[in-house]
């Protein structure tokens, strides 16, 4: 998905834990949890497309996503404050 849009500056890694699956905009990494990296099944697959997909929506500035990326952090210091 990534070269298919001409998409050659995301890095693909593999991060511990279970549900640590995340795409990062801030250093551009696609971040899979090892179940999910070196899956070989159709639920690894989609979840490895799914956050390939935000890749993509950054790449493209696609709206929701720079929506999404604002309020993050403003949710996740409303979680440290309580």
């Amino acid at each position: 998905m990534l070269r298919d849009n001409g998409i050659n500056d995301v890095k693909v890694t593999s991060v511990e834990g279970a549900l640590t699956d995340n795409y990062n905009p801030l250093n551009k990494t696609i971040n899979l949890s090892p179940d999910v990296y070196q899956g070989r099944n159709a639920a690894a697959a989609a979840v490895a497309a799914h956050e390939t997909g935000h890749a993509v929506q950054h790449a493209t500035a696609y709206s929701m996503l720079m929506l999404r990326s604002m309020l993050v952090p403003v949710q996740n210091a409303k979680r440290q404050n309580h």
